[in-house]
């Protein structure tokens, strides 16, 4: 059963406990500012799809209702990818082929989150919330750390912030620094939750 205690973005992180979406992860979360745009279009877009995808789902199954939340999903892919050109496009250039790849995420967000089924549009929103914000958070987290360690700080455009006496580390910079920050953070998520288990069950 669910509780307070353990259902949190990040004891029940998509990314951190199944795995979702570790292009991403290990790709855009080499600066703050990246993985936060990319997780904030992917939250939009996840919970723009959901009231409408609520109506519809109940009376359409198996493939009808995957090609539907898939045709519905791409097109709000789309519409973040022209307001993202013409707003911040400095930054669609950094994220480069993520930003089509939102439809992918969002998909596989949507079907490896909160069963959907039963739900109407309201539930389905607030569903589509939460699983988007704990993949904003899995992103900003993991980039967050790889940046202070990777670069000694952290920056979004011109403003730049160091972290005194901290000695850049290489490999934080890189996939496998990703991996290694991951890691750790399935670590202490695995150690979450344990916990959590055991203060409910008594032991």
């Amino acid at each position: 059963m669910d509780s307070p205690a353990v259902d949190t973005p990040l004891r029940e992180n998509p990314v951190f406990v199944g795995l979702v979406g570790l292009c991403p992860a290990l790709f855009v979360t080499t600066q703050l500012s990246q993985s936060v745009v990319l997780g904030l279009c992917t939250l939009f877009v996840l919970v723009a799809a959901a009231p409408l995808l609520g109506i519809i789902d109940p009376h359409l199954s198996g493939r009808a209702a995957f090609l539907t939340s898939l045709a519905v999903i791409a097109a709000l892919t789309t519409v973040v990818e022209i307001l993202l050109e013409i707003a911040y496009p400095e930054m669609r250039a950094r994220l480069g082929v993520f930003v089509p790849l939102i439809a992918v995420n969002c998909l596989v967000l949507r079907l490896m989150g909160r069963s959907q089924a039963g739900k109407g549009p309201g539930e389905a929103t607030l569903s589509a919330a939460y699983t988007g914000l704990s993949f904003l958070v899995a992103l900003s987290l993991i980039a967050g750390i790889r940046e202070i360690f990777g670069t000694g700080g952290l920056s979004w455009g011109q403003v730049s912030v160091q972290v005194p006496l901290l000695a850049p580390i290489r490999i934080f910079g890189t996939a496998a620094g990703a991996l290694l920050v991951l890691g750790y953070i399935r670590a202490l998520v695995a150690y979450l939750r344990l916990n959590s288990e055991s203060e409910e069950t008594g032991q």
